[in-house]
């Protein structure tokens, strides 16, 4: 008896397998599995052009951050020029400069400080009152502009009273004679790096973080902040080493909340910071895949109906 159940089911079993029916799912199943295929490996490819064009992306952004700080210094060079110039400057009038810097440095919000010193490098006049002693200037930066006669810029270091790392950048004022007979000087703060940018800020996409360091892995410019601005160290220390190593690059790496993401990185020269910046353009892992992700589902859809139908 249970020989006979277990034949029964042998050719039960045979009838689906060999079968007309059986067979015609088979050979849709099998016409299914090169689209099956194909939509995955597209969805791959997507996701390598979305990476490629999002390391192209920081290379304009910092591109983009270059311009602006040669623009800022440009800007400066052509400011401090002018007040070199001017009258108030010239007569040596303690009271007369200190009234003309005052009302130009209120034009110019983006600097921290201006002034003038004399050859000596004491301070004559400044926008922002300088505690004692007087002689406040850099003298290394201060020798660079009686020497060259040009405009010059100083190495970033505490210069200000609120202690905070600036850069001074100088040109000389001459006399009737053609002699230096003082300097004009503009100080910037770290803020020098965003805040003189109105395009930057505005070209990050949403989502994404835009970090820029030095050598030292400290952070100058960073957008969106998340807690994190300028003088801090770079969290990511396995991220800022692999950075501080390669002129470019885009790797995989977690953002400030741990979740996955990409970090396109490239270097640029700057006149304000020794060694150049590092910028970082980070974003979440399934933002930049958002709209493969939305292109894959579309297409698994309308596989699974066109199956579907075929299997009915």
């Amino acid at each position: 008896m249970l020989l006979f159940h277990v034949r029964q089911l042998i050719d039960a079993i045979s009838r689906v397998l060999f079968g007309l029916r059986f067979r015609l799912l088979l050979l849709v199943l099998l016409a299914c599995a090169p689209l099956i295929a194909l939509t995955l490996h597209t969805a791959s490819s997507e996701r390598r052009r979305a990476v490629t064009a999002w390391s192209e992306r920081a290379q304009k952004l910092t591109r983009l951050a270059g311009r602006e700080e040669a623009d800022l210094l440009g800007q400066t060079r052509r400011l401090l020029l002018a007040v070199s110039e001017s009258s108030a400057v010239q007569s040596g009038n303690r009271q007369t400069r200190k009234k003309s810097l005052d009302e130009v440095f209120a034009r110019y919000p983006g600097y921290a400080n201006l002034g003038v010193t004399d050859t000596n490098g004491e301070v004559l006049a400044s926008a922002i009152p300088l505690g004692e002693p007087g002689n406040q200037t850099d003298r290394k930066f201060f020798h660079r502009v009686l020497t060259t006669r040009a405009f010059a810029i100083s190495d970033p270091s505490t210069v200000f009273t609120n202690g905070k790392p600036a850069v001074t950048l100088g040109c000389p004022v001459f006399d009737g004679s053609d002699h230096v007979q003082a300097v004009v000087f503009a100080t910037l703060e770290p803020e020098w790096l965003g805040g003189a940018r109105s395009e930057l800020p505005a070209q990050v996409p949403g989502g994404a973080t835009w970090t820029e360091i030095d050598r030292n892995g400290t952070i100058l410019v960073r957008y969106l902040a998340s807690g994190l601005s300028w003088g801090q160290p770079f969290p990511d220390r396995a991220l800022a080493r692999t950075v501080l190593r390669q002129p470019d690059g885009i790797v995989e790496a977690p953002d400030s909340s741990g979740a996955p993401a990409f970090c396109a990185f490239a270097w640029r020269d700057s006149q304000l910071v020794p060694g150049g910046v590092a910028t970082l353009l980070s974003v979440p892992k399934h933002i930049l895949f958002a709209g493969a992700n939305r292109a894959l589902l579309r297409s698994l859809m309308w596989l699974g109906t066109v199956v579907s139908l075929a299997l009915a």
